[in-house]
């Protein structure tokens, strides 16, 4: 019921995959996998309100649903759904089901700057390197890393991500690496500030 819609998906043909994802939801309405790949055809489509009505949808009888979870939490990051405040209690409610989730480790250190976030900068590296500990050859958290050790001044543990990232990262997008550490060798202050968010939706 569902291999078609995944594959209209990844062939990005979200309009048809949508169609076809609500007349099989038709016959059988509460269908998670359904409602997933509908909320994810919706995301690609740019309709946020939709793609929250399928998650939610999800979560009412499914309440522990991760992927369902962390989905909603990052629209919910940008500020669709419950808003920018919701997120971080649904990362920490993937947390409580599985404490070795990246994703949302990632996404709740990212919370930081969101409206109604009560969390240092301090947390936010200890959540990160939570996530390093169980992903440590993830580019993304090593950038992360690197960019807020450099907003907190602590520029040897900003050299020492950038330097990591530089190892991981493809050889032609590493001059942009290179300048910010020869910005955090030369104690500059950062003049911008570039996080790297939880991965996109996942696509069954």
């Amino acid at each position: 019921m569902t291999e078609k819609t995944g594959e209209l998906i990844r062939a990005k043909r979200y309009r048809e995959a949508i169609v076809e994802g609500k007349q099989d939801l038709s016959q059988n309405p509460n269908n998670p996998n359904l409602l997933y790949l509908l909320a994810v055809a919706h995301y690609f489509s740019e309709e946020y309100a939709e793609a929250v009505a399928a998650l939610e949808q999800i979560l009412e009888p499914y309440p522990g649903n991760i992927d369902a979870l962390l989905f909603l939490a990052l629209l919910c990051s940008w500020g669709y759904g419950g808003g920018y405040s919701k997120a971080p209690e649904l990362y920490q409610n993937v947390l409580a089901l599985n404490d070795k989730e990246v994703e949302a480790y990632i996404g709740l250190a990212l919370s930081r700057d969101s409206p109604g976030v009560q969390m240092t900068i301090q947390q936010s590296i200890e959540l990160l390197k939570k996530a390093l500990e169980i992903d440590p050859a993830r580019p993304e958290i090593h950038n992360d890393l690197a960019y807020a050790y450099w907003e907190a001044g602590e520029f040897q543990w900003a050299r020492q991500y950038f330097e990591k990232l530089l190892e991981l990262t493809d050889p032609s997008s590493r001059q942009v690496i290179e300048e910010k550490l020869q910005a955090v060798n030369g104690h500059q202050q950062p003049k911008d500030l570039v996080y790297l968010g939880p991965a996109l939706p996942r696509i069954p």
